[in-house]
């Protein structure tokens, strides 16, 4: 749990990624993982974004502000200036630019992942390796309340069934409908 902890303070682990760890002991230590993420996300957000009005993809898509910020990147509010819609976007870390099994396995997950229509899934628009910048990926933009705030603002921060059951049975229907695509 430690090593869990360390990885999420320094930026390493986002907390998507807690999906490989099984062993989770107790509920507490799982809270304690959930307050940790909240820390740093309260301290990425606290952050300005330097980005703001710049352009990215040969200056399509303009930065509007940072959404978020973890071990595979950064998610900006983007405006896609030729569609005038905005977008998600998610920029990959220097390292990836210049490694093509990591590139080529991005462009998989996005083309399979464009295949998916469902109303609880993401819909990605675009793969995007642009000469001298980062990578990204644009994807759908959705405005709204997340799960995370949805439990900090219960006692003790667990949710009861009767609150999260709709999510849960929406991410369910959206798993089944991925799986059937054999994503």
């Amino acid at each position: 749990m430690e090593q869990v902890n360390e990885l999420l303070a320094d930026g390493s682990l986002l907390p998507t990624d807690l999906a490989w760890y099984d062993p989770m002991e107790t509920w507490a230590e799982l809270s304690q993982v959930a307050a940790t993420i909240n820390q740093a996300t309260e301290t990425a957000e606290q952050e300005e974004s330097s980005e703001a009005g710049e352009y990215r993809g040969t200056g399509r898509y303009k930065i509007i502000k940072q959404l978020g910020r973890g071990g595979m990147g950064v998610v900006y509010l983007a405006l896609d200036t030729d569609l005038n819609e905005e977008v998600a976007l998610k920029s990959f870390p220097p390292e990836m630019a210049v490694d093509e099994s990591a590139l080529d396995d991005m462009k998989r997950e996005v083309q399979k992942s464009r295949k998916l229509s469902h109303p609880n899934i993401i819909r990605m628009h675009d793969f995007v390796n642009p000469p001298d910048e980062d990578p990204f990926v644009t994807m759908e933009f959705v405005e709204g309340q997340e799960l995370a705030d949805i439990r900090n603002e219960q006692p003790n921060k667990v949710c009861a069934w009767e609150d999260i059951k709709d999510y849960i049975v929406q991410l369910c229907d959206a798993l089944t409908t991925a799986h059937g695509e054999n994503t």
